[in-house]
């Protein structure tokens, strides 16, 4: 059995979603290298890509050149890599009304006990 860290449900009960500001969503929570996103949603134009090398490109709301993973399920798991994270919307349009999230993950070390597991997860 592999060991992660706490899971997040994105946006909490309003969900990974264009109806609210999920971008300061993170704000005021304490993440780690380990711990579990969990992105539900139900519009296919809602499906998570995450980004690698993301600088500009998360910005400009462009995932193609830098798509790293793509979920499609509408209830997924990703786990949170040490370094750059970050995720936007498969249709951009959501993306430039603010619909993405990023975060940087220090190489901070876990308490004795608990796992620093950081393997690739797909929400398919």
């Amino acid at each position: 059995m592999e060991i992660y860290g706490k899971e997040y449900v994105v946006g909490d009960d309003k969900g990974w979603s264009p109806d609210h500001n999920v971008s300061s969503w993170p704000e005021g929570k304490k993440f780690k290298a380990g711990d579990v996103l969990n992105f539900k949603y139900t519009n296919p134009s809602f499906e998570v890509v995450a980004l690698i090398n993301y600088p500009g490109y998360y910005e400009a709301c462009d995932p193609y050149p830098v798509a790293k993973d793509i979920y499609t399920s509408g209830n997924d798991h990703v786990v949170l890599e040490k370094g750059p994270n970050a995720f936007v919307p498969f249709d951009i349009s959501y993306c430039k009304r603010g619909m993405k999230l990023k975060f940087s993950m220090g190489y901070q070390r876990r308490k004795p006990g608990n796992a620093d597991v950081t393997p690739r997860t797909r929400g398919r």
